[in-house]
């Protein structure tokens, strides 16, 4: 198996385990459609949570500027409501996510900054 092979097969992998994960949490989920030309139809993972696109990393190395750019990406144009949002981990460590901090404190109830 080539390296890119392997690569794809890790992410595959995880983008399962992430579906699993939500799904042991009672959030209906699967491992989204990818398509093989740079553009995907589905985030990685579809899931139940609403207003949310997540973008499944598992790598050692992870630049989660350009993981979180393409989270970003991804979401439809003018579309100010999707949390973009990148799910991740290396070998034996907890998955992990990041998102704006702004989205954070909207998913803990603090909404909108006060003037």
């Amino acid at each position: 198996m080539s390296a890119g092979a392997r690569s794809r097969s890790k992410g595959q992998r995880g983008e399962r385990e992430v579906a699993a994960l939500l799904r042991a949490r009672g959030i209906a989920a699967k491992r989204g459609y990818q398509s093989r030309g740079g553009g995907s139809e589905e985030p990685d993972v579809v899931c139940d949570l609403p207003n949310h696109r997540l973008e499944v990393k598992r790598q050692e190395r992870l630049n989660i500027w350009a993981a979180f750019a393409q989270a970003d990406d991804d979401c439809d144009p003018g579309d100010d409501e999707t949390v973009p949002a990148v799910v991740f981990r290396r070998n034996r460590s907890p998955w992990m996510v990041c998102l704006r901090f702004a989205d954070y404190l909207d998913l803990l109830g603090y909404g909108e900054a006060e003037s």
